[in-house]
């Protein structure tokens, strides 16, 4: 399971900010996890939903699947990066986190299933030239209710 402390760690080594061998201080810590939860946030709010909970020390758990790791420690060793780098980043790890930007969407975006087109829906305008039909064809069973398409009211 990954911990708040080996994303950082590993973002961290993406940017060359610590050796492969060296742990992380406590204000690289401190605003590793800042950073982490700031761009988690940041990524909730348009819409990329990984199931990412709030992380307070190194110790916690990365609630995320494992696909989305690499993504997040790419683009948090672009965050951090200007914290911890007197030089520039590598233009391959910005092409890395877009990439990896992408897949995090991908992820976030899978879960949602598509639905068929219900018969109640009309079909739109401008098509009833070639198509007579002004509403969609029953694609599947019709949802099986109470009481003749409508839901009745319960008795006491």
């Amino acid at each position: 399971m990954e911990t708040a402390e080996t994303l950082i760690l590993d973002a961290l080594k993406e940017i060359v900010a610590i050796p492969a061998e060296a742990a992380v201080d406590a204000y690289k810590a401190q605003a590793g996890m800042f950073y982490l939860n700031l761009m988690m946030f940041e990524l909730s709010s348009v819409g990329v939903n990984l199931g990412y909970t709030t992380v307070n020390s190194l110790g916690d758990p990365i609630t995320v699947v494992d696909g989305a790791i690499e993504g997040i420690v790419k683009n948090l060793a672009i965050e951090i990066s200007p914290l911890f780098k007197g030089t520039l980043t590598s233009p391959d790890l910005f092409e890395q986190a877009q990439s990896s930007l992408e897949t995090l969407r991908q992820i976030a975006y899978e879960s949602s299933a598509n639905s068929p087109l219900s018969s109640n829906l009309p079909i739109g305008s401008g098509n009833e030239y070639w198509n007579t039909a002004q509403f969609f064809n029953d694609q599947e069973t019709p949802i099986l209710t109470e009481n003749s398409g409508n839901i009745a009211p319960e008795s006491v």
